[in-house]
């Protein structure tokens, strides 16, 4: 359970909150099942759990890659590797949704940095709307919460 943005998350909203990433990323084609995929998802859940309205991610990476047992530089590679095959596996229109004009797509993906920063400012404004209409209830998140 957290305290922190969004109160003391019991279990199921805790839940449906990493649900709510796992859709995300799942829309960017970002494979959760990859260890850099696993990292993206926990850094993004920290992010929008902490009170801190910060995207700044060497924190989080750190944080991430002490409770997996690594160095934080073999996170950032794996965050890597899955950021380039999910930007080149993708659907174009999906990443013009979340980056707009903020990336050249005939030049490259974004940054990590760049990529979990915008991903989880997209993120926290959807979770604020749905925590402060519903308080996030146990049934899951709706249908409208989905990218």
């Amino acid at each position: 359970m957290e305290n922190g943005r969004y109160g003391e998350l019991s279990p199921q909203n805790a839940q449906n909150l990493m649900n709510l990433i796992d859709q995300a990323l799942n829309s960017l084609a970002v494979k959760i099942e990859n260890k850099g995929g696993q990292y993206i998802r926990e850094i993004l859940y920290i992010l929008l759990t902490e009170k801190a309205q910060t995207t700044e991610i060497a924190e989080p990476l750190r944080r991430v890659a002490h409770r997996f047992g690594i160095a934080a530089e073999s996170a950032r590679s794996s965050i890597r590797y899955a950021i380039v095959q999910a930007w080149r596996m993708g659907d174009p229109n999906v990443q013009y949704r979340y980056f707009g004009r903020s990336v050249e797509f005939h030049r490259g993906k974004p940054t990590e940095s760049a990529f979990i920063a915008t991903v989880a400012m997209a993120l926290r404004h959807e979770a604020d709307a749905y925590f402060s209409r519903s308080k996030l209830p146990d049934d899951g998140i709706p249908p409208e919460m989905i990218f």
